[in-house]
């Protein structure tokens, strides 16, 4: 769940301890190695993303109540997802000890807006 989450984050990188993906095995190692490929597929729309960001100050990942401020009260001020790159919303499943396999999210209306007129 880290590697995913780190994978549609502004930095990749990990906390806490071990973080050898063959120390758990292939299946372990396969699924963290999909997610870097994804990851360095991005490259080029982080870097845009980079460059948007030091010229505009638009934020690589916002909260979703930043793009739909009148829709605060209804979900978009959730702290555990957020839009990555301006167009992908992420909703990790990020509970701790549990083996949970879904979650709730809200999903935003319509179309994304202009983050030049926020």
């Amino acid at each position: 769940r880290w590697t995913a989450h780190c994978a549609f984050s502004t930095i990749f990188r990990y906390h806490g301890s071990d973080h050898r993906p063959w120390q758990y095995g292939d299946a372990v190692t396969d699924t963290i190695r999909s997610y870097l490929n994804t990851r360095y597929k991005l490259a080029p729309s982080l870097i845009a993303a980079g460059q948007e960001a030091a010229k505009t100050g638009t934020p690589f990942v916002a909260r979703c109540d930043l793009m739909w401020p009148e829709h605060a009260a209804d979900g978009a001020r959730n702290s555990t997802q957020y839009v990555f790159l301006k167009d992908t919303l992420v909703a990790p499943i990020w509970e701790m000890g549990t083996n949970s396999t879904s979650r709730t999210v809200w999903i935003p209306p319509g179309e994304l807006p202009s983050l030049s007129a926020i």
